[in-house]
């Protein structure tokens, strides 16, 4: 006899799902942090996205002069291009998971509004013990490299903003997105922000300064200040972390990837890249893919 489905029986396409079906996120690296943080990372930034789900210990996180105190079941989405540091409560093991991710340009600034990672997002008690469960057993199949892995982190990252979505859209999240924080930091963040939206660019340190209607010396002294660094190696130092996952994961040329992150010719970008990671972008992408065997 055949069955007759109802209409309760139909799986709708739901708004939530809809909203999420239209982002293609793009898992990049898988890690777990295991072990007393000694020092604090200070003022890190980050190319890509990532999220961390914290299984043990407990740790502050300073970001635009904000702190989120984070602890064991938290979640934790940092958006690219923004300056953060962690730094321990108590000299103890700290535990936590972190996936690296990445979205086409064209869909970045529709996922930052969604999600509202205009600054770092914090969930509390996000997680469970069987959620947990999950993401452990999603890492060790990363770690033995296995078949599928990479679909299968993706299916994780797809499940758990799906749920941050719901929990956003339904339940109200007010993330602090402070009115003020310190002058140079926020000249750092203008920088950052310019050179991410102009990756294609052969950005100077001038194009800095007239973005922002600033003195060379002032410019300075601000990442000098904050970073320690000058804006010139910053600028490079930048550009070349933003070139490590196309070398990794990429089929483009040396040559692309040169020509796409604003280098002036492919010969420059070698050299740049050589001084700075001590081996040629061909040997770093060639000892990836070795690893990867292993």
């Amino acid at each position: 006899m055949r069955t007759t489905y109802t209409s309760k029986y139909i799986i709708k396409k739901d708004f939530l799902s809809n909203q999420l079906k239209s982002f293609d996120i793009e898992p990049l690296f898988f890690s777990f942090y295991s072990k007393p943080m000694e020092k604090p990372f200070e003022n890190d930034i980050l190319t890509h996205f990532k999220i961390s789900i914290v299984t043990k210990g407990i740790v502050r996180i300073k970001s635009k002069s904000y702190e989120y105190i984070v602890e064991p079941y938290d979640c934790v989405v940092f958006p690219p291009n923004m300056l953060y540091s962690i730094q321990p409560i108590e000299n103890e093991e700290i535990e936590f998971y972190t996936i690296y991710f990445d979205l086409p340009k064209v869909q970045k600034n529709n996922f930052i509004h969604l999600f509202q990672l205009q600054t770092i997002l914090c969930l509390k008690q996000f997680f469970t013990d069987h959620s947990l469960y999950y993401v452990a057993e999603k890492y060790r199949e990363h770690c033995l490299n296995e078949q599928m892995t990479y679909q299968s982190v993706k299916l994780l990252l797809d499940q758990t903003f799906l749920k941050i979505l719901k929990y956003i859209q339904l339940e109200g999240y007010q993330p602090f997105i402070s009115s003020h924080y310190d002058t140079e930091e926020k000249v750092v963040s203008s920088c950052i922000q310019y050179i991410d939206n102009h990756s294609n660019d052969l950005i100077t340190v001038q194009d800095l300064c007239t973005h922002l209607s600033l003195s060379q010396s002032y410019l300075y002294r601000c990442f000098m200040n904050y970073l320690h660094e000058s804006p010139k190696k910053f600028i490079v130092q930048y550009q070349l972390k933003r070139t490590e996952a196309d070398l990794m994961h990429s089929t483009k040329s040396i040559s692309e990837i040169a020509n796409q992150f604003g280098f002036s010719s492919v010969y420059s970008f070698c050299n740049i890249f050589k001084a700075n990671y001590h081996m040629s972008p061909k040997t770093f992408r060639n000892q990836f893919r070795k690893d990867l065997l292993q």
